[in-house]
């Protein structure tokens, strides 16, 4: 952390400290001292909110001490950090906005696996109570910055949360045009926010995963996770009967939409575009180039279904 930053920070520009810090001397350290609790970034998993993590997923990946690998969209974000920390305090109009540094994690003293890096500190603004946060996010989506995510406004919350202050800016860059939102601290979503990581962290002890959900996150987190020799009995007869029930139907009905589409191309035959007779809709059949590429080699479980030779199952 630079000298001055830590001057300001205890020159009073945090209204009533509740946190204290933790000096990580490199991106090693740094993520060694997030394994011992939960980050802001990844709060908004533990609530459903997140489309990159689920509380299944960000179980995995703490006990199994590896980190989600940096991608590019998440490399990007750090290399145009320092524009969009520009452009956010012009568009607040102030003089600095503070960095503890990159590496700087900051630490809830009532709940101590509350872990935030902030972005940046606004020091002060008019007709807000002492310091606030500030969350720096650069998007390609449209629509994002003017409509904030709710893990976005949830991150902000968790910061608000580790440090106890009264409010906090969302800064999104679209388009080179900084698009600001402007946060107040709502206690009842830090009260379910704290519970639940109260609630992961119990799993994180005793080695119970969470309940496992259907998100994206979850689904690549068990296929990924780490295969053993093991040969284990399951109590899953229901769940097994039913999944080769809903299999036998989607098979079936498969089967019945393949003959119907078969059905329409043969009636489109060489023509290019057919309409159903008296109604507006109409069938296109024509021909689509797709490029060769050439897929990266990756790896992941497969589940398949195995019957011993006789059995009636």
């Amino acid at each position: 952390m630079e000298n001055n930053a830590l001057d300001l920070a205890y020159e009073g520009i945090f209204y009533g400290q509740k946190w204290d810090i933790v000096e990580c001397v490199d991106e090693a350290a740094w993520l060694k001292a997030r394994s011992e609790g939960v980050g802001a970034s990844e709060s908004g998993g533990l609530l459903g909110l997140s489309p990159y993590s689920s509380a299944f997923s960000l179980f995995t990946e703490k006990r199994s001490n590896t980190p989600r690998e940096q991608n590019a969209r998440m490399l990007w974000g750090s290399l145009v950090e320092p524009a969009v920390a520009e452009l956010a305090r012009r568009a607040l109009g102030v003089d600095a906005l503070v960095d503890l540094g990159r590496h700087t994690l900051l630490r809830s003293r009532e709940n101590p696996r509350l872990l935030a890096t902030l972005d940046r500190i606004c020091p002060a603004l008019p007709g807000y109570q002492g310091a606030g946060v500030v969350e720096l996010k650069h998007t390609s989506v449209a629509g994002v910055a003017e409509t904030p995510p709710d893990h976005y406004q949830c991150q902000v919350q968790h910061q608000l949360a580790v440090t106890g202050l009264q409010w906090g800016v969302l800064a999104i860059v679209y388009e080179g045009v900084c698009f600001l939102h402007m946060i107040d601290r709502n206690e009842g979503f830090i009260r379910l926010l704290d519970r639940a990581i109260v609630d992961f962290w119990a799993h994180m002890e005793t080695g119970f995963a969470p309940s496992p959900d259907a998100s994206a996150a979850t689904n690549e987190a068990l296929r990924h996770m780490k295969e053993s020799d093991l040969t284990i009995t399951i109590e899953a007869r229901e769940i097994d009967a039913e999944l080769q029930e809903i299999k036998a139907k989607q098979s079936a009905l498969g089967k019945r939409r393949d003959k119907l589409e078969e059905g329409l191309i043969a009636a489109i035959g060489t023509a290019s575009c057919a309409k159903i007779l008296n109604t507006d809709v109409e069938y296109r059949f024509t021909t689509t180039k797709r490029a060769g590429h050439v897929v990266k080699p990756s790896e992941s479980r497969v589940l398949r279904r195995h019957v011993a030779k006789g059995s009636m199952q």
